[in-house]
């Protein structure tokens, strides 16, 4: 007869249905708080990058003005400053200046120089933006393009160099471009200040610069008057003058003969340094045109040039 031993198994016992909903709550709880604070500091780390990019950006802008104003130059007899303009008080949102550029076309500009605009587009109070533009320059302008918006169509082109920025959203209001002045009351600086937006609990971040030019020095202006008699044209520039007390040198060249005026000297003439040029050995009823560069002693020069009919 067999005999059978007794093993008393463990319990065979699961979770109740209150236990099962019990621990799902709790586990959602922690699992909801850790992904509550993941994404706080998620959120306040990409709210701090942010505002480093802003700030990185703004710097590099402020470092590319600096490079352009450096070597800013106006045209001839004229600041390397359109605006603000000379003796203007208060700060703006607004710089417009010249900049020589690579493959500028040289017609009435022989410098080869174009517009260089900076604007504050101010539309949104909380994201404000600077704006770079640009536009050719002859000296057939008496102005720049259109500067009613910011930026503007009437531009060639258009760049958006900064953004984030809460100038005119700060109290007291706070303007981006502020000219510095010497005693003559030429400009000799442009200070910029770009405020940076923060958050709700970060105060906005001002950046600054003082920007010095490089060329200062006003170009000389050069006054020509010629005249025609047997064979010769005479021409005086010494009514020139430069506006800092510069010395100033000379160079002269003639062209014949009207309307094309083709032929004749294409380079300088050498040995003629003075305010006086006499050309002599020229035909009666040709209308010659003769020219003058008026040079100062930082090399800054500004040409000049009439025509005569030889009687």
């Amino acid at each position: 007869m067999s005999s059978f031993r007794r093993v008393r198994l463990g319990s065979q016992r699961g979770w109740t249905l209150p236990e099962m909903l019990i621990s799902v709550l709790v586990s959602t709880m922690v699992l909801g708080a850790a992904s509550t604070l993941v994404t706080g500091v998620a959120s306040l780390t990409g709210t701090t990058d942010r505002e480093g990019q802003a700030q990185d950006k703004v710097r590099t802008t402020i470092d590319a003005l600096s490079a352009q104003l450096r070597n800013a130059a106006g045209p001839p007899g004229k600041s390397p400053i359109y605006s603000p303009a000379a003796g203007s008080s208060g700060g703006t949102t607004e710089l417009i200046f010249y900049q020589p550029v690579a493959g500028a076309s040289t017609t009435n500009n022989p410098r080869g120089l174009q517009w260089v605009r900076y604007c504050l587009d101010f539309s949104s109070l909380t994201n404000e933006k600077l704006w770079m533009q640009t536009f050719a320059y002859d000296s057939t302008q008496s102005a720049p393009p259109s500067t009613a918006s910011c930026p503007s169509a009437s531009w060639t082109t258009q760049q958006l160099v900064a953004s984030n920025i809460v100038n005119k959203n700060t109290s007291p209001v706070t303007t981006l471009f502020t000219q510095g002045e010497d005693v003559s009351g030429a400009i000799r600086d442009i200070q910029v200040r770009l405020v940076v937006q923060g958050d709700s609990a970060r105060k906005p971040t001002a950046i600054t610069s003082s920007l010095q030019f490089r060329n200062l020095k006003s170009a000389p202006s050069a006054v020509l008057t010629c005249t025609a008699q047997n064979g010769h044209a005479v021409c005086d520039a010494s009514r020139s003058s430069d506006p800092d007390g510069e010395a100033l040198t000379f160079q002269w060249k003639y062209r014949c003969c009207s309307p094309s005026f083709a032929s004749g000297d294409a380079t300088w003439e050498t040995g003629q340094t003075s305010y006086i040029f006499d050309k002599g050995g020229l035909t009666s009823g040709n209308t010659y045109a003769l020219y003058v560069e008026v040079t100062n002693g930082s090399g800054v020069f500004t040409d000049a040039s009439q025509q005569v009919t030889m009687p």
